[in-house]
């Protein structure tokens, strides 16, 4: 999935991965810690655009066996919804799974019922919470200190090998791998 050779991008990818499969169990972390914000039921993927987020969240989906679902952000931001409080109520049930969401909006965690969200779900020790694992465009920096403790953000800037950019030429094939820094 990862670039060939490049360990920091292997390493957040496998991060994420890891994150995934211990999310179930995170209540039993909240359980046994006198800190339990310390322990973040929201994984953010974020990074620009086409820098493979939501290939990475295809990718955990199937490694959960969830059958390839997904929400798209614009399935709880539409017709005037209110986002967190929709949200809200599915991190309120009593299941374990992971929740995934693609391409949430920066907006999402600016306000205060998003701060507020977080901060509930962070402090609260109950069996079987869901995590939520989501992708945006934002950067860590453009939260508020009281969202920034209480998330695991991983940046995800670079491209994958299928984005490389290929040329044929006199039966010759050159390949530059295109990084952004």
């Amino acid at each position: 999935y990862t670039i060939k050779g490049n360990e920091n991008s292997t390493s957040k990818a496998y991060e994420t991965i890891l994150y995934t499969f211990l999310s179930p169990y995170l209540y039993l972390l909240k359980e046994q810690s006198l800190n339990p914000e310390d322990i973040p039921n929201f994984l953010v993927i974020g990074g620009r655009a086409r820098s493979g987020k939501t290939n990475l969240l295809k990718y955990l989906v199937r490694l959960v066996n969830q059958n390839d679902k997904f929400f798209g952000f614009k399935e709880f931001d539409g017709n005037g919804n209110n986002p967190q409080r929709k949200i809200g109520e599915v991190l309120n049930a009593e299941n374990s799974y992971p929740f995934f969401v693609d391409e949430v909006k920066q907006k999402f965690f600016m306000n205060d019922s998003g701060e507020t969200l977080v901060k509930n779900v962070a402090n609260e020790k109950r069996n079987h919470q869901p995590s939520m694992i989501l992708t945006t465009n934002a950067h860590n920096n453009s939260y508020s200190s009281q969202v920034s403790r209480r998330i695991y953000y991983i940046e995800f800037n670079f491209f994958r090998m299928s984005q490389s950019i290929h040329r044929i030429t006199n039966d010759h094939t050159y390949i530059w791998d295109r990084y952004h820094q």
